[in-house]
């Protein structure tokens, strides 16, 4: 099976999926480490017009700090 990597890699893979990935990956460390009773995270992508390449992506956590 033959893969063809595209490495521009805004079609094949775009950023917005690259940031959900990591935003989660945050998501988990952070809930490792804390390990509240009661977890609530929110995950807000700002996409200006869904231009996801130069779109600002910001993570809120329940303790309402941001992480840009």
């Amino acid at each position: 099976m033959k893969t063809k990597l595209n490495y521009t890699g805004r079609k094949s893979f775009p950023i917005y999926r690259y940031l959900a990935c990591l935003a989660g990956i945050v998501l988990l460390i952070l809930g490792a480490c804390e390990a509240p009773a009661n977890p609530t995270y929110t995950v807000s992508f700002d996409v200006n017009g869904g231009d996801a390449a130069s779109a600002p992506a910001s993570l809120t956590v329940s303790s309402g700090s941001l992480i840009t």
